[in-house]
């Protein structure tokens, strides 16, 4: 299996991105992992993407409840952007919400899929060979 260009992690805590760095590094599937503390950090990100490379095959992990710029507010302004930067990128929504309505809504912004905290070595495997 070849490596995706980024995994970028979109989550206020900063235990959880640790660890989910950690997990990705060691399952060696992400030739670079980006890490935003809020939606709006990464919205930004996307909006100034100067590298068109890491625009192919990245996988963004998203929370919902953030401060500043929420997931569902994230996804919002996402979908707004140009297509040349969002390129193939996937999104999995990894939250501790079991909110029935929460999920409906994500896959009203495509979101591909739904995953509850905390991420493992299978989720993230998983995800990877179901999508890519």
């Amino acid at each position: 299996m070849s490596q995706l260009k980024s995994i970028i992690l979109i989550d206020d805590d900063n235990t959880t991105n640790f660890l989910n760095k950690r997990i990705i590094e060691k399952l060696d599937v992400a030739e670079k992992i980006l890490i935003f503390k809020n939606g709006l950090e990464a919205l930004n990100y996307f909006k100034d993407l100067a590298d068109p490379d890491y625009s192919k095959s990245s996988l963004i992990i998203l929370d919902i409840n953030m401060p500043v710029m929420n997931g569902f507010e994230f996804l919002e302004h996402y979908n707004g952007l140009s297509e040349d930067k969002k390129a193939k990128k996937l999104i999995v929504m990894l939250t501790t919400s079991a909110i029935e309505s929460e999920k409906d809504l994500a896959l009203k912004y495509r979101v591909s899929d739904f995953l509850s905290k905390p991420l493992t070595s299978e989720k993230i495997m998983k995800v990877i060979t179901t999508y890519f």
